[in-house]
Formats: C-alpha cells, structure tokens, sequence
C-alpha cells in the first residue's frame, strides 16, 4: 500500500494489527481521477493481503471539493466514500 494519510487501528484490528480499521486520504485541493486511482489502489492491496476481510476497512477521501464526474470503481463503492470540508462543518453543526 502507498501512504495513507491517517490511520486508525481498533483493538480487533486486521493482520495482526498491521493493517488499520479505518483510512483516511486527506487532500488539500479538489479531488480528481489521480485520487480516485489512488484510493483504488489502496482497496486492491487490501483485496490481495486479506481476501474478504478487506470489505470491512473503511476508506475515505477528504478534500475540499471533487471533480463533478468523481468516480469510484463499482466494485469499491461499498467500501470508499468522500467528505468535503463543508460536509464536515455542516455535520459537526448537528451534533
């Protein structure tokens, strides 16, 4: 796997805790295909090291905007999600 940004490790982790529960890619310019590749990538290595446990990772992009046509392989789409940095504010106002 490349570098993620942020990693996040539940005590029952994946891979004898060598693989995080949860990813987090963190860009600080509008998202595009280079970063869809990326996070894909991200899932195929996941695929290849844990077979069907890899489903249960969380991967997330955070950026501060997505291209319009942003787009996730299907067989991904279960697994990867976006954030803006408006989504978050508005979501933090909720709570």
């Amino acid at each position: 796997m490349d570098r993620a940004d942020i990693c996040f490790y539940a005590e029952e982790g994946f891979a004898e805790g060598s693989v995080p529960n949860v990813i987090i890619e963190l860009k600080n310019e509008t998202a595009g295909k280079a970063v869809s590749e990326q996070v894909a990538r991200y899932a195929r290595w996941l695929r290849r090291r844990l077979r069907s446990q890899s489903s249960q990772i969380s991967l997330n992009v955070l950026a501060p905007a997505f291209v319009h046509n942003w787009a996730i392989l299907a067989e991904f789409r279960a697994q990867i999600r976006n954030y803006t940095f408006y989504n978050l504010r508005e979501r933090s106002n909720r709570f």
